[in-house]
């Protein structure tokens, strides 16, 4: 499972793993902040991809994938995007993920039992900085969706006229 490669000048290959439901400023912030002006390359891995139109999971991968692309305008260029569906076991979601990233430097979640598993595997995962939690948060938008709440400045401008 050697999933790491070697530094270069290039910059490094950052694995990103989340659920983005919906993608907010939050994400937008690590996301910018992990390329480093593009000189980083981003997997960003959508988990739960098989998961949609449910209060947590409200949003197609294939929507998700829209919303992460929205940023091209605003500067993230360097990354690629792929599902990784929810399957039952584990360690056999661990091994569909790295399968679908190739390879990558480290990888970065806010899921403590994602963290766990790759640091079981030998594999490092750091904890993603988060940005401004108790304002950006997915959960937080969706409740302000339902009830009817502004909730568009908690999100970039293309993801707001996405799901608009």
């Amino acid at each position: 499972m050697g999933k790491t490669r070697e530094l270069g000048s290039s910059g490094r290959t950052i694995l990103v793993i989340g659920r983005f439901q919906p993608f907010h400023r939050g994400h937008e912030f690590l996301l910018k902040g992990l390329s480093e002006g593009g000189r980083n390359f981003l997997k960003v891995a959508i988990g739960s991809s098989n998961r949609a139109g449910t209060a947590d999971n409200p949003y197609t991968y294939s929507r998700r994938t829209e919303m992460i692309r929205s940023l091209g305008s605003s500067g993230l260029c360097n990354f690629s995007i792929f599902p990784v569906p929810d399957v039952k076991d584990d360690r056999k979601w661990l091994v569909l993920l790295l399968e679908k990233s190739g390879n990558f430097d480290f990888a970065v979640s806010g899921n403590l039992l994602v963290r766990r598993l790759f640091r079981g595997a030998g594999l490092l995962a750091l904890r993603n900085k988060f940005f401004k939690r108790r304002i950006y948060s997915g959960t937080r938008i969706r409740k302000r969706m339902k009830k009817g709440l502004a909730w568009k400045g908690l999100v970039p401008k293309g993801v707001g006229r996405i799901i608009g």
